[in-house]
């Protein structure tokens, strides 16, 4: 295959893949939004769980590809190079191998956990600052 040929196809695998980020994706104050984060981060498990266990039961690649974008993007843990890799994953016209990635995969849902961590601390830290939890001054019910 042609360096062009695959430089356009890279652009394909990108371009379909943040098309139907766009389609899809719920926004943060969504009530979906949380679950639709859970089946994102259960289709890469299902993937590390079908490498770990040696079978080949493992998500389709376009499928891998957008939940690893979903997790990355919600947890704003998204990189350059994720975003190479996971166009490259979402062109099945692009040779890639599927074990071989498996720390690549690992590595997105460790980073976008950790995100997921730290922006619920920095959330937590902004209620405790804001007195949340205790009634504001003037704001009873009756």
């Amino acid at each position: 295959m042609k360096k062009s040929e695959e430089k356009a196809l890279l652009i394909q695998g990108k371009n379909s893949l943040y098309d139907r980020l766009t389609a899809e994706l719920k926004h943060a104050d969504d009530e979906g939004a949380v679950e639709q984060f859970l089946d994102a981060e259960a289709i890469v498990d299902q993937y590390l769980y079908a490498i770990n266990e040696q079978s080949m039961d493992w998500p389709d690649r376009q499928g891998l590809a957008y939940a690893c974008t979903h997790i990355l993007v919600t947890t704003k843990t998204m990189t350059q190079c994720d975003w190479d890799f996971l166009g490259r994953l979402n062109s099945v016209m692009l040779g890639i191998s599927m074990i071989a990635i498996a720390p690549q995969i690992k590595d997105m849902k460790d980073r976008a956990i950790a995100g997921l961590e730290k922006m619920a601390a920095s959330e937590r830290k902004i209620s405790q600052l804001h007195g949340v939890n205790q009634p504001l001054e003037n704001d009873m019910p009756f």
